[in-house]
């Protein structure tokens, strides 16, 4: 029976099998590095996509709040034309009634 440690006598005495095990390990090491790097860039690239919709969707704020601000200024010159427009009607209605009374008077 073999005595070395990692066998512990379960393969009699080849130690071939530990021999495989040993050169497993820089395999299995290369392989979850492999896997690693993998994962790294894959998160990586949605990172980047990440990035790239948060850009996009800011320039479409951007843009949507332009909007907002030239609809705010439009409503302002209406309701401002509005006013003028009332008041040029309220002068316009107060001569009519001064002539009828200077006529009438």
């Amino acid at each position: 029976m073999c005595s070395c440690d990692s066998c512990r006598g379960s393969h009699g005495d080849d130690h071939s099998a530990p021999r495989r095990e040993k050169s497993s390990v820089p395999m299995e090491a290369r392989q979850c590095r492999y896997a690693c790097e993998e994962r790294e860039s894959h998160t990586q690239e949605a990172i980047s996509l990440l990035k790239q919709v948060l850009l996009n969707k800011e320039d479409e704020l951007i843009s949507l709040q332009n909007h907002i601000r030239a609809y705010q200024r439009m409503l302002l010159r209406t309701d401002h034309m509005s006013s003028e427009e009332e008041q040029e009607q309220e002068r316009s209605v107060s001569l009519n009634v001064e002539d009828r009374d200077n006529r009438d008077g």
